[in-house]
């Protein structure tokens, strides 16, 4: 589930490195948040956020071409892991994560209670300067 702002706290004791030569091991979630995120940043068309939403075949290119980027730096990923059950310690944290969704679903709902705004022509997607990082130039 994370823990929020973590990256935030840990950045001012992050030293700049290579990769190469390095074993990698990604947390699987992690990555599926990252990539997803990633996808969402590139839509600048889109009317709603439902034609936002990137595809599978997006994802999939996507999470490939940023796992060849870690690879073409010299890194070796080794294991990419996704955890299994929700413990019952953050069951009420996953509760109260699942209700403030639903609100703003609701709120959704009732900001758009006469349907969806859709454009004609397909939503756009570029390709961030440094995607998805300052290792992983677009193809």
């Amino acid at each position: 589930m994370g823990i929020p702002h973590l990256i935030t706290f840990l950045r001012p004791y992050a030293t700049l490195s290579s990769l190469k030569g390095k074993d990698i091991v990604i947390d699987g979630p992690g990555l599926a948040y990252h990539i997803y995120h990633t996808c969402l940043g590139t839509r600048n068309s889109a009317g709603n956020y439902f034609e936002a939403n990137p595809s599978y075949k997006e994802l999939g290119e996507t999470v490939l071409k940023w796992l060849d980027g870690l690879e073409s730096s010299g890194g070796v990923v080794k294991r990419i892991y996704f955890d299994g059950f929700l413990p019952p310690a953050k069951s009420d944290v996953r509760q109260q994560r699942l209700n403030r969704n639903t609100q703003l679903l609701e709120k959704y709902h009732k900001d758009y209670s006469s349907g969806l705004r859709y454009r004609l022509a397909s939503t756009t997607r570029t390709t961030p300067a440094s995607f998805p990082f300052a290792f992983c130039s677009p193809t």
